[in-house]
């Protein structure tokens, strides 16, 4: 830490992506508000538009998703920071409160780290995964799912919640960072404590158990993202850092 503290001391001028690590590093730095701004990122919102007026039923057709599941996406690298090693040790549970349950990881393997991880699961219920590995079609993955879950263990700001959001599926995610400035606890998607796997499950449940909640979080979530954080917002939060 105290030789990031030196580099940063470098620059004259700060964007973060992240209001909540904008503020530890204003501190840390002891920074004047006129240094620094908050530009969160944003994503292909075209991408997006095209993916959400596609028929969920037919993306899912498409991609071999069986719609008789409930289906969980997490879209990150297998990496101990993204979290997903929660979801494989915690399968006996989740299984026994959600029978229909299946996940679908994309993803690129961060071997041996991801290898180590997905060994946490027990041989019987491997079969509860799909590891898709990385793909350029993630939004169509995400479109198709019932649930979008990142259980990371430290995020910046996440792009994949965003596209989440704006193809119409709920969010799942943990309280670190950039996450919780893109999330309001059950009014537009869950949000559990970092490393809590029973607070993990209990958010899966509440979803997996509500087709109306899961409506409502996708409503609310959109009508968040449309107040703050889209791509023309983006733009002008640029071209007022730059006084274009």
């Amino acid at each position: 830490l105290e030789l990031m503290i030196e580099k940063m001391r470098y620059y004259q001028n700060y964007i973060f992506v992240s209001y909540n690590v904008m503020c530890h590093w204003r501190d840390l730095l002891k920074l004047d508000n006129s240094q620094i701004k908050y530009i969160p990122n944003c994503i292909n919102e075209s991408r997006a538009k095209e993916v959400k007026k596609i028929e969920k039923s037919l993306i899912q057709s498409h991609l071999n998703f069986n719609n008789e599941k409930f289906n969980v996406i997490c879209v990150a690298s297998i990496q101990k920071r993204k979290g997903q090693d929660l979801i494989f040790s915690s399968i006996k549970k989740i299984i026994n409160q959600m029978p229909d349950i299946h996940f679908h990881i994309v993803g690129k393997e961060k071997k041996p780290e991801s290898e180590e991880m997905i060994a946490k699961i027990p041989q019987s219920y491997i079969k509860y995964f799909t590891f898709h590995g990385p793909k350029k079609n993630a939004m169509e993955y995400i479109r198709a799912s019932d649930a979008m879950i990142l259980p990371s263990r430290s995020e910046a700001f996440p792009r994949v919640t965003l596209e989440s959001i704006a193809v119409g599926t709920p969010v799942i995610i943990s309280d670190v960072d950039g996450n919780t400035e893109q999330i309001i606890h059950n009014k537009t998607g869950k949000i559990f404590s970092n490393e809590d796997s029973d607070q993990m499950i209990n958010c899966i449940k509440g979803l997996y158990d509500s087709e109306e909640l899961r409506a409502q979080f996708s409503v609310e979530a959109f009508s968040y993202y449309l107040s703050n954080f889209t791509r023309e917002k983006h733009i002008n939060n640029f071209k007022a850092f730059f006084k274009i």
